[in-house]
């Protein structure tokens, strides 16, 4: 068996790689659902835009690059269908985010530090969204409606960030008593 890609002293196969970028895909599907609900809290509406960030952030480290690459792009055109927005924006911005952080984080990364590592990349993803935005639309989108959205992710990070947790070391004790 072939091995495709390395981390530390951890390899998989290119068919592993592959499996990890489909769940990657299928989580950052989730998110991309989950960004087309508005809710209305007292005659404001509120969006969740920025939610798919969290998807790319948790984003497999040994997930395969290509495929990666694949299922950003089309999660992204699925986002800019379901949004009715312009065709493309947020795929190239999906594709964009991902080639900035180069892979997802760490397992054993602590709270804090991917805390403001998530307000750093969302920040970026505004500053993406703002220059894309104004080459697609010829307009600056609204930044006021751009930072409440993402000040919305910001928010419910830590506890998707817990939920990650939670979910790692349920999968790891589960493969470690397979072995």
């Amino acid at each position: 068996m072939s091995r495709y890609k390395t981390q530390g002293e951890e390899s998989v196969s290119q068919a592993q790689a592959i499996i990890y970028a489909i769940q990657g895909s299928m989580l950052l599907l989730v998110f991309v659902v989950l960004s087309l609900l508005d809710i209305r809290v007292f005659d404001i509406w509120v969006g969740f835009s920025f939610l798919p960030l969290i998807g790319i952030y948790f984003w497999p480290t040994m997930a395969s690059k290509s495929w990666s690459f694949v299922f950003l792009f089309i999660a992204g055109l699925l986002r800019d269908i379901g949004s009715d927005g312009v065709l493309g924006m947020w795929a190239v911005l999906y594709v964009f985010l991902y080639l900035i952080m180069g892979s997802g984080i760490s397992r054993s990364i602590k709270l804090n530090q991917a805390f403001y590592g998530f307000v750093v990349f969302t920040i970026v993803a505004i500053l993406g969204l703002l220059f894309i935005g104004r080459l697609a639309l010829g307009v600056w989108p609204p930044l006021l409606g751009l930072t409440l959205e993402a000040g919305i992710a910001i928010v419910l990070f830590p506890f998707l960030f817990w939920l990650r947790r939670l979910y790692l070391r349920i999968s790891f004790d589960i493969q470690v008593g397979l072995d």
